[in-house]
């Protein structure tokens, strides 16, 4: 079962998706969280926060999954709900809410979300994720005929196009060996599946698959594909970004334990992590370890920003 997921958001203004929520269901509790982008969003005045969730600093728990999720939830009752659960490639018997969440994407006509979920690396030491392929709609009749001829298991190639005047992060899902175009990664994976591709680029350990073909289906349920990645040493999703989560590789561990050795300094880990101090201290605090801090350069250098000078 899905256990995290992540909850974007379209600025209607913009066109630009931003990541504004994490919903997680651990210990039979669901629990919800801004992201650092909701809050900017929110300072900037674009984005409203949900009902009575209005704390952007709050983690909202609740025995029962939240309306703004459930609402998103086909109802069991519907004729068509069986074979709703066959397209996402789901079991009537074994899916939970956050599984039909995570493949469906809870997209409603009257509001500007989506839900995916959260990467994370496997118990094999991959990174993993299923998701539909955007755009089908608009291919040409090449590649909608290639679709309908796609086989479960059949591999995919991702192909960059850097000079996309409406997404220069776009990656487009193509067949090989001879190319042909049958859509696009979600926008929200781009920035993970181009590090990977990059990371992975020397010892070919990144693969695109078919996982399933619903030809009956509507457009946006029609092509089910899954990336599997061997996840790199220091690798953090765009997710681990937005909410504070350290991917702790051999550099990073190698730093941490250098600093709770009282070999660095709170800033010289900062430093070698390439991140803000205080957005370490945060980092830090998520996970429960003491900051304590007794660089002498550092306490003379938050001395002058606490005095203004």
């Amino acid at each position: 079962m899905n256990k995290k997921l992540l909850l974007f958001w379209q600025n209607t203004e913009t066109r630009r998706w931003f990541t504004v929520g994490l919903l997680e269901f651990i210990n039979n509790e669901y629990s919800f969280k801004y992201s650092k982008s909701a809050h900017k969003a929110h300072l900037a005045g674009d984005f409203i926060p949900f009902g009575v969730m209005r704390d952007f600093n709050k983690t909202y728990t609740s025995k029962t999954l939240f309306p703004l999720f459930k609402n998103r939830l086909l109802d069991k009752s519907r004729p068509e709900y069986a074979e709703y659960l066959d397209w996402l490639g789901l079991s009537k018997e074994t899916a939970s809410d956050m599984d039909e969440l995570s493949r469906s994407g809870g997209v409603r006509a009257t509001d500007q979300l989506q839900i995916l979920p959260y990467p994370e690396k496997s118990p094999s030491g991959k990174y993993c994720v299923d998701f539909f392929v955007h755009g089908i709609r608009h291919l040409n009749k090449e590649g909608a005929n290639k679709v309908s001829q796609l086989s479960d298991g059949e591999k995919l190639l991702l192909i960059k196009e850097d000079s996309n005047q409406f997404d220069s992060l776009a990656l487009a899902v193509s067949t090989p060996p001879a190319p042909v175009i049958i859509g696009y990664c979600p926008r929200f994976f781009a920035k993970d599946f181009r590090e990977l591709l990059e990371l992975n680029e020397e010892f070919k350990t990144i693969q695109l698959f078919v996982s399933q073909v619903n030809m009956d289906a509507p457009l946006q349920y029609r092509l089910r594909c899954r990336l599997e990645a061997v996840w790199p040493d220091d690798f953090s999703t765009f997710a681990d970004e937005e909410f504070g989560v350290l991917s702790f590789g051999l550099t990073r561990a190698t730093a941490l334990q250098a600093w709770q050795n009282g070999d660095i300094s709170l800033g010289k880990m900062a430093e070698l992590l390439k991140m803000e101090k205080q957005e370490l201290r945060s980092v830090l605090a998520n996970i429960n370890l003491p900051v304590i801090d007794t660089d002498e350069q550092d306490a003379i250098e938050e001395a002058r920003q606490l005095l203004g000078s």
